[in-house]
């Protein structure tokens, strides 16, 4: 047995309200009430959530609306713990993210350099895990002080969206490349020969040969990741305090 531990993506403290497992395909790259559910008898096996919270997480993704509520949080439990968020997928990221033309500069040069490496030892089926914390004012100082006025140093990035309303909303984001251990087998061979055939979209079904599967991966960060100067940034893009 082979096995690899990965430090989390998400180990700086940061309070995730989205989170995305994102390859570039879109045959069924939607999370569904059976995620909820799944995700729903997990929490209540740790005592933190209900499967209406999970289920309201999902049902207000698909608004494109990342500062509703619903999409970032659910239901609240008596005890004020917040739920365990679903998982969302490719077609749950309606709207793109904004980053600045030099952050979203390296974080492109990061997937294409790592998606490079990984099609070098024909991996395939691999995804991007990304988590969005909302940037509150009240935080701005604390992070300022440790990671420098624009948080440069800070272990993610800042991203904006803009929300049902059409207003930008400011982000902490948070990403990284998992699920690296599957290669272009012979079993991965036939399902792939399978599923074109079945599907007549070899751009849409998720396993794909390595090449194909960076090319599509990246193209898709392309369209979703994009530039935004600081002058067309609002002045107020934080969401209001919990």
């Amino acid at each position: 047995i082979r096995f690899v531990a990965m430090s989390s993506v998400f180990n700086e403290g940061l309070e995730i309200d989205l989170k995305f497992d994102l390859k570039g395909s879109t045959i069924g790259r939607f999370a569904t009430t059976a995620d909820a559910q799944q995700g729903a008898e997990l929490d209540a096996k740790s005592g933190s959530s209900s499967s209406r919270a999970s289920e309201a997480v999902v049902s207000g993704a698909l608004n494109g609306d990342a500062s509703s509520s619903t999409y970032l949080r659910g239901s609240q439990v008596d005890d004020g713990n917040k739920e365990k968020i679903v998982t969302l997928k490719d077609l749950d990221l309606v709207n793109p993210l904004w980053f600045e033309p030099r952050v979203r500069e390296k974080v492109m040069q990061l997937l294409e350099a790592d998606s490079a490496l990984l099609e070098r030892h024909n991996i395939m089926d691999y995804s991007l895990l990304l988590g969005m914390s909302e940037a509150h004012e009240w935080t701005s100082d604390i992070y300022a002080e440790k990671y420098g006025a624009d948080e440069g140093s800070a272990p993610w990035f800042i991203a904006y969206q803009r929300n049902k309303a059409g207003q930008m909303r400011k982000y902490r984001v948070s990403m990284g490349i998992i699920d690296v251990l599957q290669v272009f087998s012979t079993r991965k061979k036939a399902e792939y020969a399978w599923k074109v055939t079945t599907y007549c979209n070899p751009n849409g079904i998720s396993v794909n040969p390595p090449g194909k599967y960076r090319q599509r991966f990246v193209s898709f960060f392309q369209e979703k990741f994009l530039s935004l100067s600081k002058e067309q940034i609002p002045q107020s893009t934080f969401v209001d305090p919990p």
